[in-house]
């Protein structure tokens, strides 16, 4: 039971908003007249990525909305989409996106297959590779495919001190 406060949504993310837009949404939602969950001002967005100079390539794990992805892409600062998975960017690819980089290396060989052989039909698809292994699961793959398979090297980029004891970071490379 709520006392003295009005009930928030069950679950609320949103960029740069304006409070009161917010509050009208909620309240919307409230009264059952549609269940908004995210406000998101792709404009600002764009704006600043503008005025900073930057282009953006959106995650697909913190953009979870399949609907949304053709909103962002259509953004003059958009470049493609970071996907967290060779089979998500299988997925993606079929539903008719492209320039799609799997930024979570793999030794999946049925997937970095098929994303070989897409590549081979002309789709923009890079991997990420964090050691020889995967460098030569990605050559063979290539190999199968008749395509070469672009990669990106995937380096652990955090911070070590004092041996090796304090470590800021997160250990996601075997390459240092």
């Amino acid at each position: 039971r709520h006392v003295g406060r009005t009930p928030q949504p069950f679950f609320h993310f949103f960029f740069r908003f304006e409070f009161d837009a917010y509050i009208a949404l909620v309240r919307k939602s409230q009264r059952g007249q549609f269940a908004a969950q995210t406000v998101i001002h792709l404009d600002r967005h764009a704006r600043a990525a503008r005025r900073a100079g930057l282009t953006l390539r959106f995650a697909t794990k913190s953009v979870r909305v399949r609907g949304l992805l053709p909103r962002l892409l259509a953004l003059d600062v958009a470049k493609g989409l970071l996907c967290y998975s060779a089979r998500e960017a299988r997925w993606l690819a079929d539903c008719g996106f492209d320039d799609l980089f799997v930024a979570y290396p793999t030794l999946r060989h049925r997937d970095l297959e098929a994303l070989a052989q897409l590549v081979a039909d002309g789709r923009v698809i890079t991997v990420a590779v964090d050691g020889e292994e995967s460098v030569a699961a990605a050559e063979r793959a290539s190999a199968v495919a008749g395509a070469a398979l672009p990669v990106a090297v995937c380096a652990d980029m955090s911070l070590r001190g004092l041996g090796g004891v304090i470590h800021v970071g997160v250990r996601r490379s075997p390459l240092a």
